[in-house]
């Protein structure tokens, strides 16, 4: 019985290391601060060369944090580029009025195809291929986040030519 206790906790352990290593986890951070080094990495990987121009919040949603960066050089809003993140609480239960952990998750990018696709293949799909990829009209990998209830799903869309990734 002891045996079959030990082989299972070191089941559980390597399972949450191997979880750890997971690229998406790249994508989580505990203060506005880290959010901005993950949205500029993010951004790195673009095609289209892009700066920072502003964040945007929503007082009538409080989990929404968005950081907007503009096509270097450009001022029309379309060549905006979106790198949204939701706030969770982990532990949280305001029954026992715990409070509980903030941390923010990558919830959406949105842009051109050539600058959403590197992120695609990096965080969530690796094995993608850039020519099948841009034929289809939908793509989806799910992807398991030790501390959120469920695996989280992400959906790569096409939607009249502005493609974006986003969690469901």
């Amino acid at each position: 019985m002891k045996k079959l206790l030990l082989i299972i906790s070191l089941l559980l352990a390597i399972t949450k290391l191997f979880a750890q290593n997971n690229p998406v986890y790249q994508l989580i951070g505990k203060t506005p601060e880290q959010v901005r080094v993950i949205a500029d990495r993010v951004m790195s990987l673009t095609k289209t060369e892009y700066e920072f121009s502003h964040i945007s919040e929503r007082s009538s949603r409080p989990s929404y944090y968005a950081l907007v960066y503009r096509e270097k050089g450009e001022e029309d809003w379309k060549k905006q580029f979106y790198v949204e993140f939701r706030k969770y609480m982990i532990g949280e239960d305001k029954n026992l009025d715990i409070i509980g952990e903030p941390i923010y998750f990558l919830f959406e990018v949105r842009g051109k195809f050539l600058d959403i696709f590197p992120i695609w293949q990096r965080y969530f799909s690796p094995n993608s291929v850039q020519e099948e990829t841009v034929r289809k009209w939908r793509e989806e990998a799910v992807v398991y986040i030790d501390g959120l209830k469920a695996d989280q799903k992400f959906l790569l869309t096409n939607e009249s030519g502005l493609w974006q990734i986003r969690a469901r």
